[in-house]
């Protein structure tokens, strides 16, 4: 029983970690694309708006896995 609960500790800050890494990814890429747009080079503003693409995806695959993930017997 014991073992259970810490497996379930485990993953919900396993899940926290990814939660933010993904958020702190999300808002390093906006801040790149506040810092194109004020420099005015639309090439780095792609760039950024991509990578922010990218990490709004990642925040979205966080959950999915969370509920695909099988449970340990």
């Amino acid at each position: 029983m014991a073992s259970n609960k810490q497996d379930k500790k485990k993953r919900e800050r396993e899940k926290r970690v990814a939660q933010k890494k993904a958020l702190d990814a999300q808002r390093l890429a906006q801040e790149a694309a506040a810092n194109a747009a004020a420099s005015n080079n639309s090439g780095k503003l792609f760039s950024a708006s991509l990578t922010s693409g990218v990490a709004n995806a990642n925040l979205g695959k966080i959950t999915e896995t969370e509920i695909v993930r099988p449970r340990p017997h």
